[in-house]
């Protein structure tokens, strides 16, 4: 069945085919992280403590330029641009990881470079294992390369949501984006879910209410363009259906877009 497929699929992403890691993976409560392997996200690892001391005996190993590439790789994502990895580690660095055997280096459909690792696990020890503050600087500077890069909307508000404490107005922003280019597509829920991200990073981060009362508005059109009960008790929750209501109104019958417009409007109020 479909979990079956998903857990296989997940046991060799992580094990990367190694014998001895799947042995310890297939002994420990081994579950599938996130399929988009957003590990910020992913909650508590699955990965077994005895295969945790392995692989950190290993890391434990290497030089310093190695073991900080081997962090910022695991932060970028499961496959990273080598040109962007480059920028943000040591001279020799990617080269170690790969003399190391925990890199691996391919090309993508369009032909650029990419960086991964050999094993899934290794890349979810060294992100566990990283501080808080750490992995959100890396987080940080990943977003502004792919912002700068022109990379798409969704990788950039992963990694902007990730480190939302250093920048939450571009974060917000950022996902705001992501969320308008999934609705543009006619991917209404994923919609939804950055502007749910959006509102998370909002309470977390404290920042101007007006951006909260958009990322309602959004969630609510979101959730209703995807067919979703949702949307009254997202506005019923949050308070926003009764005070939006006439001004949704009256958008709407100007025939123009839902969200900033009446942001526009509460701003002056």
């Amino acid at each position: 069945n479909h979990l079956h497929h998903r857990k296989r699929d997940w046991l060799w992403e992580m094990s990367g085919g190694n014998p001895s890691i799947l042995e310890h993976m297939l002994e420990g409560p081994a579950w599938p992280d996130r399929e988009d392997g957003d590990l910020s996200r992913s909650g508590e690892s699955p990965t077994p403590d005895a295969l945790r001391q392995v692989i950190r005996r290993r890391l434990d190993r290497l030089g310093a330029n190695t073991r900080t590439t081997l962090e910022v790789a695991a932060v970028c994502g499961p496959f990273c641009p080598a040109d962007m990895l480059a920028e943000l580690t040591p001279e020799h660095g990617i080269a170690g990881g790969v003399a190391a055997a925990l890199l691996s280096e391919g090309v993508s459909e369009e032909g650029r470079a990419l960086i991964s690792f050999r094993h899934g696990a290794v890349r979810r020890i060294l992100y566990d294992d990283m501080s808080p503050g750490r992995r959100m600087e890396i987080h940080h500077r990943v977003a502004d390369l792919l912002r700068a890069a022109g990379a798409p909307a969704e990788r950039i508000a992963a990694h902007a949501l990730a480190s939302a404490e250093v920048d939450p107005l571009t974060a917000v922003g950022d996902a705001f984006v992501a969320a308008r280019v999934a609705s543009d597509h006619g991917a209404h829920a994923d919609a939804a879910l950055w502007y749910e991200r959006a509102l998370v990073a909002i309470e977390r981060t404290g920042v101007d209410d007006a951006l909260r009362v958009e990322a309602l508005i959004g969630l609510g059109d979101s959730l209703r363009l995807a067919g979703a009960p949702e949307q009254t008790r997202v506005e019923g929750e949050h308070g926003a259906g009764e005070r939006l209501a006439p001004r949704r109104a009256a958008q709407e019958q100007r025939h123009l877009p839902v969200g900033v417009g009446v942001l526009r409007e509460i701003e002056v109020d």
